[in-house]
């Protein structure tokens, strides 16, 4: 299989799981970003820090720190105030 078809795949497979669990996963903050149409680490230095943003669940992992995770209604309310 060339390097493009499975590019490709992979795309849409990242689609396709995206538009299943979108409601029913936490997001983390490359698909947060994503929803808000900002690149990771726009989203994570402008916008996450902003007064006001939803605050993120910090999911417990093994060793330091955890991982970020947010509300998917959380951030579409938050989206849905600043809408023109």
């Amino acid at each position: 299989m060339n390097t493009e078809l499975k590019l490709l795949i992979s795309e849409v497979k990242e689609a396709v799981q995206t538009s299943l669990l979108d409601e029913k996963n936490l997001w983390d903050s490359k698909r947060v970003a994503q929803y808000l149409g900002y690149s990771t680490p726009y989203f994570k230095r402008a916008i996450a820090t902003l007064t006001g943003f939803p605050k993120p669940i910090i999911m417990p992992v093994r060793g330091n720190g955890g991982r970020e995770r947010y509300e998917p209604k959380d951030i579409k309310q938050w989206a849905k105030r600043y809408q023109a």
